[in-house]
Parts: C-alpha cells; structure tokens; sequence
C-alpha cells in the first residue's frame, strides 16, 4: 500500500498510537487530582488491559456502575468471547451491595466476598494500577487518584490482589445468607494491629442491644480511650440505647497497686443509667499471666487479641494476635466468661466489704474491751482503798488530811462517772438516739464556766498549774445562740481537757469568732505535742488516741453532737510545727446580741426590763450581729 492511500485520519489515529506506546515505555507514579485526567486514565486502564483485578469498597463498584458501565461491559463480553481474562472484584457483599453484586455477577464478572476490606482501594491490569483511600460513597466520583506504571507497584497490587482472593468467599454462598438472614460463621485470625483497630471500632458502632468488655489492665482502658472506642461505646448507650458493660481489674498497674477508689475517680466520667463498669480481682482466664482484652457485641460475634506489651500508649503498639469470630458456641462461651465474672465481681465486692467491717469491728470491740477495763478498774481502786484508809484513820485525822483524800475519792468517781457517760453517749449516737434539747443562752457563759472548772482541775497538778495558762481571747461580749447548753459544755469540756493533757507547758487560749452569713466558729489552741500523722486521718473517730490516758471517745462524740446541731468540727497542726488547734462552728440561726436591749413588757401596769435579752430573727445581716 503507498503512504498516498492513507488519508490524514489515519495518519492521525496512527500518530495518537505511536504516541501511546512511547508513554507506556516510560515509567512514572504520580497524583491526579482533576476529574477529567482521573475519567481518562480510569477510562485508559480499562481500554489498555486484557483483565482487570479490584479490590474496592461498594461506593467504588457504584461508581463504576453509574459511569463506566458500558465500558467495563465490553471488557466482560470480550472475555465471554475468549478474548482477555476480564475482570475479577473482591468487596465485602452486605444487604446494600447485594443487588449490584448480582448485576456484575450476571455480565459475567467474577467476584468474591472478604469481610474485612483494606483500608486501600486498587484496581491493577497488565502493566499498570490505579488505587485510592476514598470511600467513594454512594458512588462519588474520586478526588485523587494514584497511578503508576511501574513493575515493583503493579507486582505489589497484583500480589495483594491474590492473597484476598485465596482467601475469600464466594458470592453464592454469601448471597445466600445474606437472602435467608443468616450470617456466614467465622472464625478469624488477623495478624496487622491497624486492621484489628479498624474492626474492633466498626463492631462498636455496629452494636444494636449489647456491648461487653473485659479489659485486663487499666493501661488497656487509657488505650481505649484513646482510639475511641470509649466514645463509641459511650454513644451507644446513650443514642441506641445499647447496654454497655466493662469488667477492669484490681491489678498493679506500673508497678503500683491501684485502688479501687483511683479507678472509679478515673472512670467515674462515663458512668450513667446505660454504662456500667466492675472490678474484678484476677485475669479472665483465671491466671495473672493472663493478657487479653475480649470485645463481645449483641452476643453474635466476639473479638479477641492479645496484648503484646502493656506499658505501650498506643492500641496499635500494644496488641499482639486477634481472633474474631461470629461462631456460636465460641461467642457463648465468652459471655459465660462475662457473666460469671460480672456476678463473681459484684458478690466478691459485698464478701469483701462485710469481711474488712467484720474485722473494724473485731478489733474496735477487742480494743473497747481493753480500755473500758482498764479505765473501769483505774479509778475504782482508788476509790475502795482510799476509803480503806478514811476509814482507819477517822479518829486521828486532821481536817486537812480528811479533805484530801476526800478531793481524790471525788476525783476518781467524776472520772468514772465521764467514762460511763461516754459509753452511753457512744451507745446513742450508734443507735441514732442522741437527743439535743435546745434552748437559748450566753455561749460565752458556758466558755468562761468550762475554763475555771479546768483551772480548778489544774490545782491537782501544781506542776501544770504554775507552767500552763488558759486564757479567753476577746471579744468578752455575750453571744446568745440556741443550742442544747449541756452538750456544748460538754464538747468544749473534751477540747479544752484535750488541750491540757497533751500540753506541759505554755498557753491555751480560746477563741470565739462570728463569720458573715451567720456562723460563729469556736477555736481552741495549745502548743503541745501536735496531732500524730497517724491518728490524724480518723481523729474523729472511736478510739482514736495515743495516749495512755482516756478512751479515744471524746472526739468521736465531740463531733457528733457539732453535727447534730447542723456545724462542723476539725483540727489542723499550728504552722510554726507547736501544738494543734482544733475548731467547731455552729449556724447562727438566732443570735442578735444587744448589750442593754430593752424588752417592756405591760404587766399590772408595771415596766420590767430585761438587760441580756436576745431577738429571734430568721434572717440576720452583719450589722444585726454586733
């Protein structure tokens, strides 16, 4: 044929061919990111290869359906023909995949279904690929698009592309669970971290009716949380209603013991009415070694892994092997794990918590006992022979003589007598029958009676005597409150003999100080030895005391009586490291102190006036006060 026979068409199309052969034999990957170039050069793969092998998610096969069509089924009726070997397509088939699945499948195309998709979209021919990280959803066309020619990528897609089809599942099956509302039973075992992370947030979100965990340390909840997972499951319960469980242990995390109140500070951000998390004491298979976390979701499938190394911060470094399976008897049987381990946690908590009571309660009792019967026996052998020798000495005994033994005999049947009380008082406040029988009067009274009753207890003890003073800081002013007299006296009494028994020498005042917004706090300072840091967490307590003398209740009823009239009661070590001060305040519900207040009152035509009156007000502002 002479080159004259050819019309400048076909020199043209000759050209364009030419031209096409020279690209090809040059090597190069790059980025499309304009639409037209991605239309062409998905248009080009297609046109240039004789089969073809994706691996897409369903907005990919939508996409080509909605747009590529007639051409990808031309390549499948070439390979009906003979021509080429088509098209092979891995996706995972679901209920919305399921009818352009079938629409493939009659073209003749060959499909399988895996369950877990890469995270990369590819389709790969002879000699070149193109891949994508889109989702491509309801088949949207894609924004950047990765093609190269280059031997070492292709091989790479080609042998990705059949590791996936080995191991899929064909679509006949599949279709048909799909059909019968079955779900194919598997039984999984994936290797890459980043895939068990993908899958284990999908589960999550795919949950309907239950979510269970077992997390085997506490560093495994941070990696949770981290990734997200906790969210999911956080918006599961609250948007789905879906009931959300967590098991944690109470295991040493880094080193150190954890407490069960550190976790619940930790956690106690995603507690609400669908959430709930439970501590357990050992591994769910029963051994410390033990190191697996174990997601169960609607009670149909299960995921598994191992973990590697818990000191990693991140899910993905810290995981080792996974399982997932959706197999019955294999699900079943990790939520009868679950289960056990739940109510054992639960029952194992009540155990637990009667038994460390049990024990409080054993050694208060042994303790009570102790102490009761040495302070019962202390003053009365005084008591007994004291009176012995009044009795041999009646005849020939001076005044002076007689007095003084008569002073100890009182001495030690008052310190009976507080002790007695004291039982009494406990015996109340336990039974919640402490009655308060509140009245009206001078706080400052009952202060200023209390102090000289202590410096009269003071002449007993000339050392003390001479060493100590007790002193009343100003004001000096009556204050009227309404509160039960007896058993503030008696609160006052057991701070200022406090005071004194840890004091040898110095000074201990008493204050009295009126607070804006209606409360007056009472102080009483000493410059003994302090409060011991080991008595100082339950100071208040029953039997909290170090010292050879006394029970350890005065405090303990201290406070109950302070918080039976509505205040508060506590103690702190003085800052320059001498003595402690212990406090107590009370709500001034009625004090509206007038110092020559004048109530006139007709009676027979007569004018009483009453100087020490107090005005009962419900609402008092700082200048009523004072």
């Amino acid at each position: 044929m002479d080159i004259n026979d050819f019309t400048d068409h076909d020199i043209r199309e000759h050209g364009k061919k030419e031209e096409s052969a020279a690209a090809l034999k040059v090597t190069k990957t790059k980025v499309l990111d304009r639409n037209e170039d991605i239309i062409k050069q998905i248009t080009h793969l297609a046109e240039s290869s004789s089969g073809l092998s994706i691996v897409s998610v369903s907005g990919g096969m939508q996409l080509i359906y909605n747009n590529f069509f007639d051409l990808y089924k031309n390549v499948l009726d070439s390979y009906r023909k003979g021509v080429g070997s088509g098209i092979r397509w891995i996706i995972s088939i679901d209920k919305e995949t399921l009818s352009l699945v079938k629409t493939f499948l009659d073209l003749g195309m060959q499909i399988k279904h895996i369950k877990n998709m890469p995270m990369m979209n590819f389709a790969v021919g002879e000699k070149e690929a193109n891949a994508t990280i889109e989702k491509m959803e309801g088949g949207k066309m894609v924004q950047s698009l990765l093609t190269s020619n280059e031997p070492v990528y292709v091989q790479h897609f080609k042998s990705v592309f059949e590791e996936l089809w080995r191991t899929g599942i064909d679509p006949e099956q599949r279709i048909k669970d799909i059909e019968e509302g079955l779900d194919p039973e598997v039984i999984e075992t994936i290797e890459k971290p980043a895939t068990v992370q993908q899958l284990y947030l999908d589960i999550l979100k795919s949950a309907t009716s239950d979510v269970m965990i077992i997390l085997p340390t506490l560093n495994a909840f941070s990696r949770q949380e981290k990734t997200g997972a906790i969210r999911l499951a956080q918006e599961a319960a609250k948007e789905r209603n879906v009931k959300v469980r967590i098991l944690i242990p109470m295991t040493t995390i880094n080193g150190h013991q954890s407490s069960q109140k550190e976790m619940k500070d930790k956690l106690k951000r995603y507690y609400n009415d669908y959430i709930g998390i439970r501590y357990f004491e050992s591994s769910p298979a029963g051994t410390p070694d033990t190191k697996a976390t174990f997601l169960l979701v609607d009670r149909k499938s299960s995921l598994v892994f191992e973990i590697k190394d818990d000191l990693k911060d991140t899910f993905i470094e810290a995981i080792g092997r996974s399982t997932y399976s959706n197999n019955r008897i294999a699900v079943l049987s990790y939520i009868a794990i679950f289960e056990n381990l739940w109510n054992q946690s639960e029952l194992y908590q009540q155990i637990r918590q009667a038994y460390e009571q049990l024990k409080v309660d054993d050694i208060m009792h042994k303790e009570f006992i102790n102490v009761a019967a040495h302070e019962l026996r202390n003053p009365i052998q005084p008591i007994l022979g004291l009176t012995e020798v009044l009795r041999a000495i009646k005849k020939e005994s001076t005044n002076t003589r007689q007095e003084d033994l008569l002073d100890a005999i009182i001495r030690n049947a008052k310190r009976l007598q507080r002790l007695t009380d004291d039982i009494l008082d406990v015996t109340r406040i336990e039974n919640q029958a402490l009655q308060i029988n509140k009245e009206q009067f001078d706080l400052s009274e009952v202060v200023t009676n209390v102090i000289s009753d202590c410096k009269n207890q003071l002449r007993n003890q000339p050392y003390k005597e001479k060493s100590m003073k007790i002193v009343l800081l100003p004001p000096y002013d009556n204050i009227y409150i309404e509160a039960d007299r007896n058993r503030l006296n008696q609160v006052i009494y057991n701070l200022l003999n406090n005071a004194i028994n840890y004091t040898e020498k110095g000074i201990i005042s008493i204050g009295m100080e009126i607070k804006k917004g209606g409360e007056i706090i009472v102080s009483v300072k000493d410059n003994g030895n302090g409060i011991d840091p080991n008595i100082y967490p339950r100071l208040f307590s029953k039997f909290a005391t170090n010292s050879p003398k006394g029970t350890g209740l005065g405090l303990y009823i201290s406070k109950s009586i302070i918080e039976a009239h509505g205040g508060r009661i506590w103690a702190e070590n003085n800052k320059d490291g001498r003595g402690a001060t212990f406090y107590f305040s009370l709500p001034l519900v009625i004090c509206r102190r007038v110092s020559t207040y004048q109530v006139q009152k007709k009676d027979n035509n007569n004018i009483r006036t009453n100087s020490n009156a107090c005005l009962k007000e419900q609402k008092l502002s700082r200048s009523d006060i004072f």
